[in-house]
């Protein structure tokens, strides 16, 4: 098992990360000489086929699911978030 201070694993991250995912050692980071974490490869995940439909029947949307509510689009033209200039235009010439 390796092990480097963490002064030295800073200046020299990817030779360990690379020594750990090539090489499938452990480098042990120490801090003052003292072991506080450890760098290793981690297992490649498996990839299986994915099931379809798995959440078929457990989301039901309504069928106004794309509609916007009058009440929505009301608001935008009704409320107060934006109030109208109260500058005055300048007249034309």
């Amino acid at each position: 098992m390796l092990s480097a201070n963490i002064s030295e694993i800073k200046a020299n991250f990817s030779y360990y990360v690379n020594l750990a995912i090539k090489k499938g050692q452990t480098i042990t980071i120490c801090n003052h000489n003292i072991p506080v974490a450890e760098i290793k490869a981690v297992e490649p995940l498996e990839k299986g086929k994915r099931k379809l439909g798995v959440c078929k029947d457990k989301i039901i949307l309504p069928d106004d699911f794309n509609e916007t509510s009058k009440d929505i689009i009301d608001s935008f033209y009704t409320n107060n978030i934006f109030p109208k200039s109260t500058t005055k235009k300048p007249k034309k010439k």
